[in-house]
């Protein structure tokens, strides 16, 4: 970004433009470039492993006390309290439910109803507090 304003300082007249500020842009942009080809090969690999998880069917509940999800073709189970749960952040398209550092649910928000997502926001913000985020009042 400051190379592109150098760039445009330079060429309404504010300076000259020197060539390390090119070397440096060229640099950023090749860093750039095989940072997200190494991103998207890992995408690419993880969606042909056998661990995907993308596609599968999964059950979870949700009240005022528990979190609890099932993926019943992976033979996974989890149940926790509310008030245990690391953190949860909610975003337009989906929740996030942190239940500890290293691992993460995802409850695509398809799932909820509009009344189901407006009552889920309070119970959340009395159970985790602060824990909980959301771009929603």
């Amino acid at each position: 970004f400051m190379c592109i304003q150098y760039g445009i300082g330079a060429a309404i007249g504010l300076g000259e433009i020197h060539p390390w500020v090119l070397f440096l842009a060229a640099g950023y942009l090749i860093w750039a470039l095989v940072f997200l080809s190494g991103v998207e090969k890992g995408i690419k690999a993880y969606i042909k492993s056998p661990g995907c998880m993308i596609g599968t069917i999964f059950h979870a509940e949700i009240d005022d006390k528990t979190f609890r999800i099932e993926i019943p073709e992976r033979g996974t189970a989890f149940s926790s309290p509310l008030k245990k749960l690391t953190c949860v952040f909610e975003i337009s398209s989906l929740y996030m439910f942190y239940t500890s550092v290293q691992d993460v649910y995802l409850l695509p928000a398809r799932c909820l109803t509009p009344e189901q997502r407006t009552a889920l926001r309070p119970v959340l913000r009395n159970k985790l507090g602060s824990n909980f985020g959301s771009r929603f009042k």
